[in-house]
This record gives C-alpha cells, structure tokens and sequence, in this order.
C-alpha cells in the first residue's frame, strides 16, 4: 500500500487565482493552461488549477503533482483555491481509501477522467468508499483529471461536488480529453525542464514556416504539422465560445503522435507556434515499436480506438494497423489477452524466440526518421535479421535491406553493432 509524502499546500486566494487563470474557464481556456511553458516551474501547476471550474466555488480546486517510487508517493507540489475544505477530503481519500486495487487503477501510463465514485468502481473498488470519504468531508462525490506519464510522474486534478456526479457521454468524451492534454502538457513541461527538448519546427501564427529541424527538413511532416496549428488557431477562437467541444475536438492530445504546440512570445512581442517533440516514451521490448507501445497500453485498458487516435493526433486507420501490428508480435487475438499480457508483463517479450534485450529507448537516437525506418532501425538495434524483420514487417528483404542501407548513411553509421550502440541495444546477429 501506498505511503504519502505531502509537501505543505499552496492555497491560492482570488487575486492569485485571477492572475493565473487563463481566459474564462471553459474547456479550450484549459487546454492552453496547460501548454503555457512561460513562468517558473511552480507556475504550471498553479495555473492550470486556477483554469479549472469549481463546481462548488468555496470549496474549490485540488492540484497535486507526485512521484511514485516504490511505495513511497511524494507529493512535490499541491495547490489548491477555495477555502481549503478540499484540501481535508484529499488527505482522507489518501489515508483511508487508497489501497492496492486503486494504486494499479491510478497507476496504469493512461490519462484518466470521471467522478469519484465511477473511477472506484471501474477500479474494482466499492463505490460506496467514495460515497463515505465525500459525505464525510461534507461533499457528494468529485470530478477527477489524472495524467501519468508511466515514469512515475502524474498529476492529479480534483473538483469537489455537492451532488452526485452524472457522466453522460458528451462530458465523459470532454473529461477524457481534458485529461490527454494534462498529460501531454506535463510531459512537455517536465521535458523543457530537463532541457532534454528543442523544438522541431516554429511558424507564424498564421502557419507560415519559419524554422523546420534538418531532422524533418524537406519532409510533408512540417505542412502537416502547420495545417494541425491552424485547426488550434481556430480552436482558441470564436469556436472556443460557440461550440466549446467542437473546438476541442479539432485541437488534438499530439501532432502525427510525435508533437505538441506552444506559444512562444520573443521579447520584441512577436509571437510564433513552436512544435516540440512530446510522444510518450514508454518502457517496451525491442520488438514493439513506440507508437504500437502506446496503442497497445491504451487498448489494453480499455480506450476505444477514437479515444487512443485523439490522444496520439492520428487516424482512427492508424491506430487500428498499430493495434493490429501489436497483437501479432505480442501473440494474442482479443483486447482481454492483450490486457493480461501487458499488465502481467509491463510490454515484456511474450515469446522465447524474441531478442531479450535491454528496453529501447530510442526516441531521440533515431529522432528525425520516418515511422517506417525507425521500425526498421529498432528492430535492426535489437537484434533482428533482415529474414526476421520483413517477416515482422510483411515486407521483402531487399526493401529492408534498402531500409537499412538508409537507416545508416542518415545516422552516419556502418553497422547493426553501431546501430546498437547509439542505444544500448542487443549484439546483431548475422544478417
């Protein structure tokens, strides 16, 4: 069971709510808290949860950003408005109600959404343990927003209510949107933090191409990527008021699953749309490429496929050939074997004739390849043969052979030992 580590709150009174908030509370104003990467890192969090709408204004909002290690769940930052009352109601639910069914729940690299008492009883834990924790902190039940981005980071939002929470499908779809964006601003905040990320591409606000990466030089990704910072241009306009969940429909959890947009405002008061690379990066075996990781992780606890395709900025086409691709590799034919195999195994090989290799993390070794060659220069790294990789594939050998030739000549390497070493892969095997 969890034991918490709580750092003294932050109670946020109106004026510095006012100064935080980001437009007038609605869905879209959310979404740009948070993406905003100006400020001091305590800012983030501050922000967004000055973003949220209460629903019950005295009792206000609950942000709590913690690391989980072991058992041990530090709260690095909670920041909370009103008049504090939440701030007791969270304290109970960690100290009576979460035990291990909700700890896997919470856990799991997946943005969650829903009331209080829904969340118990997906978790497999009685709703009534929420019903009791909210009557006792003089409340009915919460809304929650949670986002873990499965390195032991995640960020919890909890809005206390004076009723029962009801989830009808037009705000359950809003909720879990919300919660895609929490995750991917956080990843994006956490990322620039550790200046572990430059951006790929900059354009004007009107989607004019300023910079492009030579990673992406040349490539249809920076048109793609200018047509989806339009769509949010049209988004954070007169739709925002108009047709709130329409214009968060059309602004996406991630670009092509790879980036995210934020605004960037130079000191001579020009403002441009930078792209910064943000896909998730989950632990995986070499076999699984990222984005099957992802698809795989989402599918197997229980994200439709429009859901998964929302998060990631792809199709729904995408997504189902990537689902497809890691059922077969991992083995299995249903949703429900696929979950047992990623839950009992965290995305570790299922099979003895896979390579037993170190994870990959190969995201910014191979930055800058298309998802076809990055595939192929995956699996070259693990191990595999150019035979055993266009049978993986569906593909010939000599395209693969082709594949690899290319793969080598843009990383400036000669060899699958090379290729290996830019991420401590497997020793390759002969081709």
């Amino acid at each position: 069971m969890a034991h918490f580590q709580n750092t003294p709150p932050v109670l946020l009174d109106d004026v510095e709510v006012e100064r935080l908030r980001v437009g007038s509370l609605g869905p879209v104003d959310f979404v740009e808290s948070v993406y905003r990467i100006d400020g001091e890192p305590a800012d983030w969090l501050s922000r967004v949860v000055a973003s949220t709408t209460p629903f019950s204004p005295a009792a206000g909002v609950v942000g709590l950003l913690q690391h989980a290690h072991g058992d041990v769940v530090e709260t690095v930052q909670l920041v909370a408005t009103g008049d504090g009352t939440s701030l007791s109601y969270v304290r109970t639910l960690q100290e009576r109600y979460f035990r291990p069914e909700l700890e896997s729940h919470f856990r799991s690299p997946l943005a969650r959404a829903g009331s209080l008492v829904g969340q118990f009883t997906v978790a497999g834990f009685p709703a009534e343990a929420a019903r009791t924790a909210s009557k006792a902190a003089g409340f009915a039940d919460a809304l929650g927003l949670h986002a873990n981005l499965g390195d032991g980071w995640f960020v919890t939002l909890l809005v206390p209510a004076t009723r029962v929470i009801a989830e009808p499908r037009s705000l359950r779809s809003r909720w879990s949107r919300l919660s895609h964006h929490l995750g991917a601003g956080l990843r994006l905040r956490r990322r620039l933090l550790a200046s572990e990320t430059h951006p790929d591409m900059v354009f004007t606000p009107q989607g004019a191409i300023v910079h492009v990466s030579a990673a992406w030089a040349g490539s249809a990704a920076p048109r793609r990527v200018s047509d989806a910072s339009q769509a949010v241009a049209v988004a954070r306009g007169p739709m925002r008021y108009d047709a709130p969940d329409d214009a968060l429909s059309i602004w996406r959890g991630l670009i092509d699953g790879r980036w995210s947009l934020a605004d960037r405002v130079e000191p001579d008061g020009q403002r441009f749309i930078v792209a910064y690379p943000n896909e998730p990066d989950l632990v995986r075996p070499a076999l699984i490429t990222a984005r099957e990781a992802v698809v795989a992780r989402h599918a197997a606890d229980g994200a439709a496929l429009k859901e998964i395709a929302y998060a990631l900025g792809v199709s729904i086409a995408t997504v189902q050939g990537a689902l497809g691709r890691a059922m077969r590799k991992l083995r299995v034919t249903t949703r429900a074997e696929l979950a047992r195999v990623v839950h009992a195994t965290r995305l570790t090989s299922p099979g003895d004739d896979i390579v037993q290799v170190p994870l990959v993390g190969s995201e910014a070794a191979f930055a800058g390849l298309a998802p076809g060659l990055r595939e192929v220069a995956e699996l070259a790294a693990a191990g595999h043969s150019v035979a055993a990789i266009a049978q993986l594939r569906g593909t010939s050998e000599s395209t693969v052979t082709h594949q690899l030739s290319t793969v080598y000549t843009r990383l400036g390497v000669s060899s699958k030992a090379e290729l290996a070493a830019r991420v401590g892969g497997a020793p390759a095997r002969d081709a």
